[in-house]
């Protein structure tokens, strides 16, 4: 998260000082967007996901338990989601649309970053609006979670709300996604 944080900076879709409000659209944004990454990186076709440091879980690796049951149910439909969205051509072209939305955690544009605010103005087309519900139920059950705000706070929070941009950054192209989806 605090990767992907970075990078939303970069792109001024978040400011250091938005996030050092820690607004709860936040908790939910930022963690929405990682979620997207997980999924889209996983391999088509599978029931089974492939977290950032490669490992694979699939069905019979996967944690067990009440929310680990529904999370999973929820992240393989937004896989699917994913998976229909790129062969009915809304992805990758809607990316960038997607992005923007979860990551404004369902906030009012008002009470976003300028640029963020700008780029959520539009309602997702129902392809995209598929794999947006699946990360938001997820998202909102771990926010309720002690452990991940706990987490959120000292690992995700704290670095980002002092980040700066590298003196050696260059803005991305605006075709350029948050998320790898090819």
């Amino acid at each position: 998260m605090k990767l992907t944080g970075e990078r939303c900076i970069e792109r001024d879709l978040l400011s250091a000082e938005y996030v050092g409000e820690l607004p709860p659209p936040l908790l939910i944004g930022l963690p929405s967007l990682v979620l997207l990454q997980l999924v889209a990186r996983s391999p088509p076709g599978e029931d089974a996901l492939v977290l950032a440091d490669g490992m694979r879980v699939d069905r019979r690796t996967r944690p067990r338990g009440a929310f680990a049951d529904q999370a999973w149910a929820r992240l393989i439909e937004a896989k699917k989601a994913v998976e229909a969205a790129k062969r009915a051509k809304v992805l990758p072209d809607g990316l960038q649309q997607l992005e923007t939305v979860l990551l404004a955690g369902g906030a009012d544009a008002t009470d976003l970053p300028p640029v963020l605010a700008a780029a959520t103005t539009s309602e997702l087309p129902p392809a995209l609006s598929a794999v947006h519900r699946p990360l938001y139920d997820v998202v909102y059950k771990m926010a309720q979670q002690a452990m991940f705000k706990d987490h959120f706070q000292q690992r995700v929070f704290e670095p980002l709300s002092g980040y700066t941009q590298p003196a050696s950054y260059a803005p991305p192209t605006p075709q350029a996604g948050l998320t790898e989806l090819l």
